[in-house]
């Protein structure tokens, strides 16, 4: 039998100067996400994290430690350390699944998929509920609050979230789930997503 495909590529004219861009998709496939997206869904993560980061006036060196609240007393239990910069250039430099989990924590399920995942920001067919590590100090139950301390310089602050149970991947059409929840993307949203990283400086600002 033929071998499934899902593709968009763009069409860059003129990068230098005024570039113009025009889209192609494989058979109609642009749009589709019955697919399971692996390791391509992590530069999402990456690319939310810069623009919390840019939100708090933090820099890429901000070192984050991570908490879950767990056991019978309710308390916070902390998990691990690291650096944005490291976390981001190991999810491109071997494509870590345990930096990659602690992004999708640092973002939190709610701010990820109603706030960064929008048409705004160049999506229409992306949602992320799944982390790709199981053991501990990274994973994610999402059903647990994160709390991330932020230590930049001589700056601290504090992100804490607890997901609201919105079943992003299933309003997203999710089709593919790894367990319980899904992540999915489509080709057009991913394509999208790079056209805008590397054409940034040269489009508008909106």
């Amino acid at each position: 039998g033929s071998v499934p495909a899902w593709l968009e590529f763009i069409y860059v004219r003129d990068p230098e100067g005024a570039p113009e861009f025009f889209p192609f998709a494989y058979d109609d496939t642009s749009a589709r996400h019955d697919f399971w997206p692996a390791s391509t869904i992590k530069i999402y993560t990456a690319t939310a994290a810069l623009v919390l980061l840019q939100e708090y006036g933090l820099s890429l060196d901000t070192e984050a430690t991570f908490y879950h609240r767990s056991g019978p007393s309710d308390a916070w239990v902390e998990d691990t350390t690291i650096s944005f910069r490291r976390m981001i250039f190991d999810v491109f430099d071997h494509s870590s699944n345990s930096t990659y989990t602690l992004l999708l924590r640092f973002a939190g399920i709610d701010w990820l998929n109603g706030e960064f995942f929008t048409d705004a920001n160049g999506f229409q067919e992306t949602a992320l509920l799944v982390g790709y590590v199981s053991d501990r100090p990274w994973r994610y139950i999402i059903s647990e609050e994160q709390r991330i301390v932020l230590r930049d310089g001589g700056r601290t602050m504090e992100r804490t979230h607890d997901w609201s149970g919105t079943r992003y991947d299933n309003e997203a059409g999710c089709t593919v789930r790894y367990g319980t929840y899904a992540n999915c993307s489509s080709p057009r949203d991913m394509a999208e997503h790079m056209r805008r990283l590397m054409f940034h400086e040269s489009s508008p600002e909106a």
